[in-house]
C-alpha cells in the first residue's frame, strides 16, 4: 500500500473480487487511537464498489497473555469525502487498545440496473490509517 492520498488510478491497491477484508494492526503497546481512515476507491463503473460495512474491533492485552476483543463499532453513518474517486472513511472513536482488526464487507452481488449487475463487486483498499 502505498502513502499518497487521491491516487484513484494508482496501481497500489489491493481489489477483492466477491470478499470481505479482515485487516489486523498489532502496535506491540497500548496505544490511544483517536481516528482510523480507511482509503477505499469507488469506481463503479469499473465494477469497483464501496464496501456494504465497516466494523473495528479493538482488542487489549491482559497480563495472562491473552487478548480481549472489545465490542466491534458497527459504522452506520460514514463521513466520506472524495478525492479523485478516492473514498475517506473516517472514524473517530477515542480508544486505548494493544491492536484493532477492521472488517470491511464486500459490497455484494452487484443489483439490477447498475454497471457489472449480476457479478459480484470488487472492494479496493489503498491504506489504513491510525492517529
Amino acid at each position: 500500500m502505498q502513502n499518497e492520498k487521491g491516487l484513484a488510478k494508482s496501481s497500489e491497491f489491493l481489489g477483492f473480487l466477491g470478499k470481505d477484508v479482515e485487516a489486523t494492526i498489532d502496535f506491540g503497546k497500548d496505544v490511544e487511537i483517536s481516528k482510523i481512515t480507511l482509503h477505499t476507491l469507488n469506481q463503479n463503473g469499473s465494477w469497483i464498489y464501496l464496501p456494504s460495512q465497516i466494523q473495528v474491533a479493538f482488542i487489549t492485552y491482559i497480563d495472562t497473555g491473552a487478548f480481549t476483543r472489545l465490542p466491534p463499532i458497527e459504522i452506520i453513518t460514514q463521513q466520506v469525502t472524495n478525492e479523485s474517486n478516492v473514498q475517506i472513511i473516517k472514524l473517530d472513536k477515542p480508544k486505548t487498545c494493544r491492536s484493532i482488526k477492521l472488517f470491511a464487507k464486500n459490497y455484494g452481488t452487484i443489483p439490477s440496473g447498475k454497471p457489472g449487475a449480476g457479478n459480484p463487486a470488487w472492494l479496493f483498499i489503498d491504506e489504513i490509517e491510525v492517529e
